[in-house]
């Protein structure tokens, strides 16, 4: 049975308030180290991806340079989202947040290529 925000009352909750549950929930699905289901469109996506990497394998960045840059920048960018001014400018709170997406979906994509490299 789906739970929506409302019903949990998390529509209520202020920005932050949200973003820290979005952590915690994302920690907690991290911690279970179950497998994620994946649907045909991403498996397919992943061996694009693979042959990409095979065509080119020194195409990418090295893993410890985006390790590095990632843990350099992510604890600015959480602070700077944490704070109660941030969404007083919508146009700073979307540059914020999107930057911080960014990492992650930039951090996914390397992970990736390290898993793809591994088969």
């Amino acid at each position: 049975m789906a739970t929506t925000m409302k019903e949990l009352g998390i529509d209520r909750l202020n920005t932050n308030d949200r973003l820290a549950l979005v952590h915690e929930i994302w920690d907690s699905i991290a911690a279970e180290q179950q497998p994620i289901p994946i649907s045909d469109a991403l498996k397919a996506e992943l061996a694009r991806r693979a042959a990409e990497d095979d065509a080119d394998p020194d195409g990418g960045i090295p893993w410890e340079q985006v390790k590095a840059e990632l843990r350099a920048r992510r604890p600015q960018l959480e602070t700077e989202a944490s704070r109660p001014d941030l969404w007083d400018d919508p146009d700073k709170a979307r540059a914020v947040t999107g930057e911080l997406a960014g990492l992650a979906d930039r951090a996914a994509a390397e992970t990736e290529k390290l898993l793809s490299n591994a088969r």
